[in-house]
C-alpha cells in the first residue's frame, strides 16, 4: 500500500477522527480531574459507553460526535479538502490546521442588493428606477 493509499483510506480518515474525539474527552477529563465514571454520570450515559468511546470502539452518528465534544466545552468543525492536495501537503510534511479570521463588517450580495451589518441584520435596498429618453436629463 502506498502512502497516497494510506492516507486516503477510510481506515486511517475514521481512525484520525476517532483519535480527535479521543483526546478532547481525555482532555477534559484531566482539566476536570474526573474519571471515566465520574464523565459518564456528567453526559447522562452509561460506564459501558464511555469505555466504548475511550477505547475507540465505536461507530456513532454525527449527532453523538456533536454531543460528546459539546459536552467537552468543544466546537466540533468538520473540513473537507481535495484528496490530490492534501496527499501534496502530506508529502511536503505539511499539516492542517484552521485560522480563525476576522469577520467582514459587512457584506454586500450586489445582485441582491443587501448587506448584512455588524449586529447581523439583513438590510435589503430598493433598487430604484432610472428614467431614460429626454425627460431623465431634464430633472
Amino acid at each position: 500500500m502506498t502512502r497516497k493509499e494510506f492516507i486516503t483510506s477510510r481506515e486511517h480518515v475514521f481512525t484520525n477522527m476517532q483519535l480527535a474525539l479521543l483526546n478532547v474527552i481525555e482532555d477534559y477529563m484531566r482539566s476536570k480531574n474526573i474519571n471515566r465514571v465520574q464523565l459518564s454520570k456528567e453526559l447522562g450515559v452509561s460506564k459501558g459507553y464511555v469505555s466504548q468511546v475511550l477505547n475507540a470502539d465505536y461507530d456513532h452518528k454525527m449527532s453523538k460526535l456533536v454531543d460528546l465534544a459539546l459536552s467537552s466545552n468543544k466546537i466540533p468543525l468538520l473540513l473537507f479538502v481535495d484528496a490530490d492536495r492534501f496527499v501534496k501537503n502530506d508529502i511536503a510534511n505539511k499539516t492542517w490546521e484552521l485560522i480563525p479570521v476576522k469577520r467582514p463588517h459587512s457584506v454586500t450580495f450586489e445582485k441582491k442588493g443587501a448587506t448584512i451589518n455588524d449586529n447581523n441584520s439583513l438590510e435589503v435596498k430598493k433598487k430604484s428606477k432610472v428614467k431614460s429618453g429626454k425627460n431623465a436629463s431634464s430633472k
